[in-house]
């Protein structure tokens, strides 16, 4: 399974975010988190559903993760829908980038398949091993 996905490359209309997985710990929450595993999210968006989805912990998201995901998971020239985070800038130097701007509340909105997503990672995560370590 780890060779098809290797090979298969995500088209069409494509959003995409990053998030932060992790036990529930008190401090910062999301962007800045100590405790927490940056993720990168990608979901092809197939009109009123969700298509395929790629998704990758990563080390910080910066313009060179985002660069190295993108080639790893999204055929070239494809329309990628992000929020406006700078480190996400890279996706414009192969793909149309289309940034929305929008208050954190109205994501969801923006994004939602996305946001779905993550939701349940992070659910099936929380509930599975009620917080994930750096480790894994």
């Amino acid at each position: 399974m780890a060779h098809r996905d290797s090979i298969y490359r995500l088209e069409g209309l494509i959003k995409s975010d990053d998030a932060y997985v992790g036990g529930k710990k008190s401090g910062k929450r999301g962007r800045g988190a100590m405790s927490k595993k940056p993720i990168l999210v990608t979901v092809e968006n197939r009109k009123d559903h969700a298509g395929f989805v790629a998704a990758e912990a990563v080390d910080a998201v910066s313009q060179d993760s985002v660069r190295e995901f993108c080639r790893r998971h999204l055929k070239s020239g494809q329309e990628v829908r992000t929020d406006a985070l700078s480190a996400l800038n890279s996706i414009g130097e192969e793909h149309t980038h289309e940034k929305w701007l929008t208050p954190p509340e109205e994501a969801g909105h923006c994004l939602p398949f996305v946001h779905i997503v993550i939701g349940n990672l992070k659910t099936v995560l929380n509930g599975t091993f009620h917080g994930v370590s750096h480790k894994y």
